[in-house]
């Protein structure tokens, strides 16, 4: 369901305006080492994390399915761009600034990755502010909506 074998099916990635992919996992098979601009690193700890995102131009996030998506949650606290699969959950959390792909087509992540550089060559930076309105500062402030939604 995280959909990472999509990273490994583009043509010529040597040829796209990428430096290099970092995945957090752990290496799993033989696609990992065919491919030298992907990095697999492993589970990170919570600083790492955030200079990761702090040092990247751009979240990848083609996962299939989600139960909420934290990376998407992340990348626009930090306030980076988002290239994610074309899905409703996706949708509804990333609203109109996040670049999207059909999740299954290679040519689309390849057509996504052109347009951020287009627009990150002419000056586009997203604004995640109306976004991150809609996130839930606390669990406390999640268990009343959640209440909230159950009693009403």
């Amino acid at each position: 369901h995280k959909n990472h074998k999509i990273l490994f099916d583009i043509d010529n990635i040597h040829s796209l305006p990428i430096a290099q992919i970092i995945l957090t996992i752990q290496e799993k098979s033989s696609l990992f080492e065919k491919n030298s601009k992907i990095a697999c690193i492993g589970i990170q700890d919570e600083e790492s994390v955030l200079n990761i995102y702090k040092n990247c131009d751009a979240l990848i996030f083609p996962s299939l399915t989600e139960s909420y998506g934290f990376p998407l949650i992340e990348a626009m606290w930090v306030g980076i761009p988002i290239i994610c699969s074309d899905l409703e959950y996706a949708r509804s959390m990333c609203g109109d600034e996040a670049i999207y792909f059909i999740p299954k087509d290679v040519h689309s992540l390849e057509n996504a990755i052109y347009e951020l550089n287009t627009k990150l060559n002419n000056g586009w930076w997203p604004d995640w502010s109306n976004q991150l309105l809609n996130i839930p500062t606390s669990w406390k402030s999640v268990a009343d909506k959640m209440l909230d939604t159950v009693v009403h």
